[in-house]
């Protein structure tokens, strides 16, 4: 390995100049224009913004002091670095190129379009492409000039094909889309699939990177967030609210003007469909909209998904029952009450609030004659519960 020639070197980030930068960061020269290049390009171009952020990132890897050759190897770009004996990092290389993949990128959590396309019946099928868009197609907008594009974030879909085939019905009918106005051949919306790594600190910086850059090209943009995706988007709102330009804007005693971020995130309108995770009660995620500046359009909860607590704390301040073994035949037949324990289990399992788990008495054994009789409806609905909370409708619309 080459020794580290210091001069050969310029500095691109200095220790101190954040609280997220406890490192020095230097490039090296022959690499200082690419890295000039990202500066002057990230904030209007998504896949560049990622990288910038990448490096970024290397002034804040504070305990790594090795002397080793490091890389990053993303879709399209490969960086190579390595730190000297005080702990600064040094730039190698910035490489761009299609040679820089992994062996598979089909699901990686990234951007993706899902285009509209006609069947053989002329029906409308909805398609996620397979490889992710290189920059965000803000200019594409469903209802002309002065409208919004749509970008969704999905839950638990078993693919991003399966999300982006199903998330489209939750676009229509949150923002009362006809479909003479989103069934459109070409017509499409972007996906970012997260493949289940909704607690992933790339999985928010990939968000944030996309809602900052919407914001600094003053685009107007409809978001629809999915079941556990919504936990995501809502740490992506609380590191949004913490923006240093944010908070100086909110602050500032001079009024914005129309090009401020703040002014610029209002055009980012949010809507939440079936929510589950911490944090994502309805009244939670409309605050933390108004705390990040974006715009809160909305919230869907399926009453019969127990994983979400909204629901939850609705089956509470509506019954309270004394809960008993499962026994009786009859009633297990009339409620569907063989759901009732495992169901019981499965939803409690992430909530620790008391006051949650008030409303899981319909959940946690047998129903009482009395009771089934009383509340009969609650009964009937129990198979509906097992579906939404340990089965797939809660995907669905």
């Amino acid at each position: 390995m080459k020794p580290l020639n210091p001069t050969e070197y310029t500095t691109i980030l200095e220790k101190g100049r954040d609280i997220n930068v406890s490192r020095n960061v230097f490039v090296s020269k022959k690499h200082l224009s690419r890295w000039q290049e990202l500066q002057t390009t990230h904030q209007t171009n998504f896949y560049r913004a990622s990288i910038f952020r990448m490096v970024y990132n290397l002034g804040g890897i504070s305990e790594q002091r090795d002397s080793q050759i490091h890389s990053i190897t993303k879709p399209g770009v490969q960086i190579i670095y390595r730190f000297n004996g005080g702990g600064d990092t040094y730039i190698e290389s910035i490489l761009f190129g299609d040679q820089f993949q992994p062996e598979s990128i089909q699901q990686n959590p990234n951007i993706y379009e899902v285009i509209c396309s006609m069947n053989e019946e002329g029906k409308p099928e909805w398609n996620t492409k397979d490889s992710p868009t290189a920059r965000l197609m803000l200019s594409h907008k469903w209802d002309g000039l002065h409208g919004s594009h749509r970008i969704a974030i999905g839950g638990k879909y078993e693919n991003k094909e399966s999300a982006g085939s199903t998330l489209i019905e939750h676009i229509k009918n949150a923002y009362a889309i006809q479909d003479k106005m989103s069934d459109i051949p070409d017509n499409f919306y972007t996906l970012a699939w997260l493949n289940g790594e909704f607690h992933k600190p790339n999985s928010i910086k990939l968000v944030l990177d996309a809602i900052i850059t919407i914001a600094a090209q003053g685009e107007s943009v409809d978001w629809l967030i999915q079941g556990n995706a919504c936990e995501t988007f809502a740490n992506v709102m609380q590191a949004l609210s913490k923006h240093p330009r944010l908070q100086a804007e909110k602050t500032s005693p001079h009024p914005m003007d129309g090009n401020s971020l703040e002014s610029n995130l209002k055009k980012q309108r949010v809507f939440f469909s079936n929510p589950r995770g911490k944090g994502v009660r309805e009244e939670e995620l409309e605050a933390l909209c108004n705390a990040s500046g974006l715009t809160y359009h909305g919230t869907r909860i399926n009453a019969y998904d127990w994983r979400n607590e909204d629901a939850l704390r609705a089956v509470g301040h509506n019954i309270s029952v004394s809960v008993v073994k499962i026994a009786g035949s009859g009633i297990v037949t009339f409620t569907g009450a063989q759901y009732l324990e495992p169901l019981y289990e499965m939803a409690k399992s992430p909530m620790t609030n008391p006051d949650i788990m008030l409303g899981l008495g319909v959940a946690s054994a047998v129903l009482l004659k009395d009771f089934v009789i009383k509340y009969g409806g609650y009964g009937r609905n129990i198979p509906k519960a097992w579906k939404a909370t340990a089965g797939q409708d809660h995907l669905q619309w």
